[in-house]
């Protein structure tokens, strides 16, 4: 499938973005401690891929210093009114990625996003290449 643009998202309406990607490609869920507490299934894609439609003073921002890093790798947006967590940017050795969280699309096609292959990820041991013991709260 080629990359698609879809909208997204907040509950209140407040916080929108338009993002191209190809859900045939994969999504993620992750057992690492954000993604947990968030129940967050995402689908990661570069930056210029990414188009937020409102205004950024709309969202809040939380970035979280892992012990041992000297900044953070990840910054992570929700609406300020609803609190729906949206979209994390990070930026890594060959460039900006964006991951948005897949339940925030408006206009996806429930078939679709059914159909999207899903890769688990081992966030909590750093070990993003392996599938953790435990997938099923994920």
């Amino acid at each position: 499938m080629p990359r698609k643009t879809y909208h997204g998202s907040c509950h209140c309406g407040n916080v929108r973005y338009a993002a191209a990607v190809d859900l045939s490609l994969g999504t993620a869920k992750c057992n690492c401690s954000i993604c947990m507490k968030m129940r967050i299934w995402h689908v990661i894609f570069k930056a210029k891929h990414f188009s937020l439609l409102s205004n950024p003073e709309l969202m809040g921002e939380y970035q979280w210093l892992p012990a041992g890093r000297e900044k953070s790798r990840m910054h992570y947006f929700f609406c300020k009114t609803c609190g729906v967590p949206l979209f994390a940017w990070g930026d890594f050795p060959d460039g900006r990625y964006y991951a948005i969280q897949v339940t925030t699309l408006d206009d996806v096609d429930a078939d679709e996003l059914a159909a999207a292959p899903v890769k688990y990820e081992d966030g909590r041991h750093d070990r993003f290449d392996r599938v953790p013991t435990d997938i099923r709260l994920l």
